[in-house]
């Protein structure tokens, strides 16, 4: 059978030893009474409010050229910033003679400010704690101050961002001005257009000696016909001076289209064909033939000078057109490289004239009228149940040790 526990009997102790079970949280909460309103002094907290905003407008120019400043800051760095040594000791600098010799040491200070977010965590709390409210509501408003400052020369648009871009856009501009002159006097001076007239006339010049000389192998396989025509059954006076007036017509025909400078000077003498033999005739043909060979030789001679003469104009056309081309470049780029920054420096001209602050003040810190520490009367709450706790434990203690006494005198007799 299980062993019922008796209430009665510890309700039996407490009323034996109510002095002990009321005297001590009596006594506990007199303690924490005459330390909270008469040791401890008040603490009031004053409240700075600070928000975190993005940008309602993002004007990007030029895709190319992106300012850090355009970064997204995560919400949750934004508290962590507001604690640091550099801050703190702005603070420190700016407040100087406000605060306490003591309060000037950074972790003295550091253990007054505190920060946290609010329940959008775009809003940034700023809470110092001071015995002081005039001074915790100066510490929290300098403080937030100099926060906003600093959070928005880290990640929103600095005075020397526009300066910066003002001097490089100043000196892409003389750049292109000096790739625009070089470009400019390059070209006064350049032999591009001279060299490729040179190249299209010797190239035409070829082409008239090559037509030449198949021409002039045509003149001679007719001539070479008349000859053996001649040697072989004769020809009337009427046929050889129709054969070599013709013949004579096609070297003037080549004399006046191939514009050649070896011209073909061949007299024709109307007494070959009608005073001569047949065998004076056929040397007359051999002696043609044999100058139209040699014109034929030195038309393939003057040919044969062409080529070498063009491979040295074309090696300087093609180092003119490098140069050229590589000024071109130059002035491109320098003329591209001072648009992007133009375009840029637009940019940060009109962001600057807009709000551009990362984080802004919501609302001062006011004088706190009311201390939030410490607090009485929980202080005294607490301190009574405590004190109500040991008193209890107490008396039971007392009431254990007290029978074990009584038993041990029982044993004895």
């Amino acid at each position: 059978m299980e062993e019922e526990i008796d209430l009665r009997e510890y309700v039996d102790v407490i009323v034996k030893r109510w002095k002990l079970v009321l005297g001590i949280p009596f006594l506990a909460v007199l303690v924490a009474a005459l330390v909270s309103f008469l040791l401890l002094p008040p603490v009031y907290e004053a409240v700075a409010t600070c928000v975190a905003t993005n940008p309602k407008y993002q004007m990007q120019f030029d895709p190319r050229i992106q300012s850090v400043s355009e970064l997204q800051v995560p919400a949750k760095a934004y508290a962590a910033l507001a604690k640091n040594a550099n801050l703190e000791k702005q603070v420190i600098a700016a407040l100087d003679t406000t605060l306490a010799p003591q309060e000037r040491r950074i972790e003295v200070l550091d253990d007054m400010l505190s920060a946290s977010q609010g329940g959008d965590p775009s809003v940034i709390l700023l809470q110092v704690r001071s015995t002081d409210p005039q001074k915790a509501a100066t510490i929290a408003n300098t403080w937030a101050n100099l926060y906003r400052q600093q959070i928005n020369e880290l990640y929103g648009r600095s005075a020397d961002e526009q300066s910066n871009i003002e001097a490089q856009l100043k000196t892409a501009e003389q750049n292109l001005k000096v790739a625009e002159e070089a470009l400019i006097t390059f070209q006064q001076r350049s032999q591009i257009t001279t060299l490729n007239e040179r190249i299209k006339a010797r190239a035409q010049a070829l082409a008239n000696y090559l037509t030449a000389r198949e021409d002039l192998n045509l003149i001679i396989q007719d001539a070479q016909s008349l000859k053996e025509q001649l040697q072989s059954q004769g020809a009337t006076s009427a046929t050889m001076a129709n054969s070599l007036s013709t013949l004579f017509l096609e070297i003037d025909s080549l004399n006046s289209r191939a514009r050649l400078p070896v011209q073909l000077q061949i007299p024709f003498e109307q007494s070959i064909v009608s005073n001569t033999s047949v065998s004076q005739q056929v040397q007359y043909l051999d002696n043609f033939m044999a100058t139209l060979r040699n014109k034929q030789q030195a038309i393939a001679g003057a040919a044969e000078e062409i080529p070498p003469e063009m491979l040295k104009l074309q090696g300087q056309l093609q180092q003119e057109q490098t140069e050229l081309d590589r000024l071109t470049r130059a002035r491109d780029v320098a003329k591209e490289t001072w648009l992007s920054l133009s375009r840029k420096a637009d940019e940060v001209r009109i962001a600057a004239q807009v709000d551009k602050d990362e984080v802004r003040i919501v609302s001062l810190a006011e004088v706190p009228a009311q201390p939030v520490a410490p607090k009485k009367a929980m202080n005294i709450a607490i301190a009574g149940v405590l004190g109500l706790m040991v008193g209890v434990f107490g008396a039971f203690v007392m009431e254990y040790f007290a029978g074990r006494v009584t038993r041990d005198s029982d044993t004895r007799k």
